[in-house]
């Protein structure tokens, strides 16, 4: 089982509502709730479920995430105004229970130090329980510096039909080797998946190679979680785990990232160039024409045909948040290939 950890960023939720077809429920999204607009307009909690369910034709899990004072260093408080403000929210019966009233919505208890009410067996069992009585199918998703704690707990409660979340987030697999022990010797009959964030927050886009594979993402856990106990695999389809941010001095270096499935690494475009800012994708795009070759022989990559319809036959370069949607779109399609789940592209 593959899922898509996205904060809901305008071009996340483009991408929700454009490339539904995509999602099936083996391979379906985790929604991080950071705001409640749906584009521009503010929603209510009601209305972003709704629109979710109207626009994704799969299972999908909903997290209203919350976050710590030291998690994130920068960010742009207006585009994460829900997320700083969820305490004036009931989590359970605001939050919780609403998505249990969708069609295909799954909510996603989270564990996590951010959240320290929560932490004691009688709070988590109780909510559990209470989300159990009202959906066929629930999710925990759990940091894992508190996985020995509450492991018992989630193991005693979970349903076959539930879903377990071991967060690592940039941590490396092999440094939880007492965790990975403990759930290889559990019989769990729930689906029990690891989610990673392989890109890390503090490499700068000028760092990665100006024309070539990468060496400073390792994606290994995408292929071999299995070999950990785990039964799927969850990540940021290529972007890295941050909020979004109030778009800087308008410097930086143009970067594309292409994830090859068959290689299971990310092959990267970038323009050296800081002082041009998103303007230097004018020397990148062409340059992922020149290996189109290379990158989409089969001709049928959904980013070659994004770029194609909306930059290329439109004399447009694209901007850093088009470029964030172009590689969660490459890395989507690569690894549906991958999962040989077929749709119809």
């Amino acid at each position: 089982m593959y899922v898509w950890v996205l904060k809901n960023r305008m071009y996340e939720t483009k991408l929700l509502k454009e490339e539904s077809k995509i999602f099936t429920n083996d391979f379906c999204p985790l929604i991080e709730v950071i705001n409640l607009k749906i584009g521009r307009t503010e929603k209510t909690v009601d209305e972003v479920l709704e629109f979710y369910d109207n626009n994704i034709m799969s299972n999908y899990f909903i997290d209203f995430f919350q976050f710590g004072k030291n998690e994130y260093v920068k960010y742009d408080y207006s585009s994460v105004t829900f997320s700083e403000n969820i305490e004036s929210y009931n989590y359970l019966d605001d939050l919780l229970l609403k998505v249990t009233t969708t069609k295909r919505g799954i909510p996603v208890i989270s564990i996590k130090k951010a959240r320290e009410w929560i932490l004691n067996d009688s709070t988590i069992s109780k909510i559990i329980i209470k989300l159990q009585e009202h959906n066929n199918k629930i999710a925990v998703r759990i940091e894992a510096l508190l996985f020995v704690d509450f492991f018992p707990i989630l193991n005693k409660t979970l349903r076959p039909e539930d879903y377990l979340f071991y967060d690592i987030n940039e941590g490396n697999i092999i440094a939880n080797v007492l965790d990975i022990d403990d759930i290889k010797a559990t019989d769990f009959k729930y689906q029990m998946l690891v989610l990673h964030s392989p890109r890390k927050k503090m490499i700068n886009n000028g760092e990665y190679e100006i024309c070539g594979f990468t060496k400073l993402i390792d994606n290994n856990l995408s292929k071999n979680y299995k070999n950990y106990g785990f039964t799927g695999v969850a990540d940021y389809a290529g972007l890295k785990n941050n909020l979004p941010s109030s778009g800087g001095s308008g410097f930086g270096a143009a970067l594309g990232m292409f994830y090859v499935g068959s290689k299971n690494k990310f092959f990267t475009i970038m323009n050296p160039d800081t002082k041009r800012g998103g303007r230097g994708y004018d020397l990148v795009l062409p340059e992922f024409f020149q290996k189109e070759h290379l990158l989409n022989p089969d001709n049928n990559c959904l980013a070659f045909e994004f770029m194609k319809k909306t930059l290329l036959d439109r004399a447009k370069n694209g901007t850093f948040a088009q470029w964030n949607y172009i590689t969660i779109l490459r890395y989507l399609s690569e690894m549906k290939k991958i999962y040989k789940w077929y749709y119809h592209l």
